[in-house]
């Protein structure tokens, strides 16, 4: 429980205007956020790898969701986003760092869908996902 109570009083991070746990403990960081498009980076550490040292797929696709998500909330601030459906297709290993960028291409009234992937230093695809989203009052 004491580990528990550190991490607790840690500072929080913010994500684009809004605290998650869970991506300030992957060491998840913000590069920008636009209308247009989200950019987030992941470094990668030990702590989030498989058993081949490669970034493991859960850890990717919390980061997409989380990325996607926070595409929808760049066009509707003060919003949060509830997931609805979300599929991915993982296309190499994640053997290092990862970038991520999303684009929200629809939202009309509480929905929202958006497309994103995850790319390695040389600009290559290892992941795409694509989600839609049910848009939900506050962050």
């Amino acid at each position: 429980m004491k580990h528990l109570q550190a991490e607790l009083a840690q500072p929080k991070q913010d994500f684009f205007g809004t605290h998650i746990p869970l991506m300030q403990h992957l060491g998840l960081q913000t590069i920008s956020s636009t209308e247009q498009e989200v950019i987030t980076f992941l470094p990668w550490q030990a702590c989030n790898a498989n058993s081949r040292a490669d970034v493991h797929g859960g850890t990717l696709m919390a980061i997409l969701d989380f990325t996607l998500s926070a595409a929808a909330r760049a066009q509707r601030p003060g919003s949060g986003m509830a997931t609805i459906d979300m599929n991915s297709q993982f296309l190499l290993p994640a053997r290092g760092d990862v970038w991520f960028k999303a684009q929200c291409l629809y939202l009309e009234g509480d929905t929202a869908y958006c497309e994103g992937g995850g790319y390695d230093e040389k600009e290559r695809l290892l992941v795409k996902a694509a989600a839609t989203f049910r848009v939900v009052r506050g962050s």
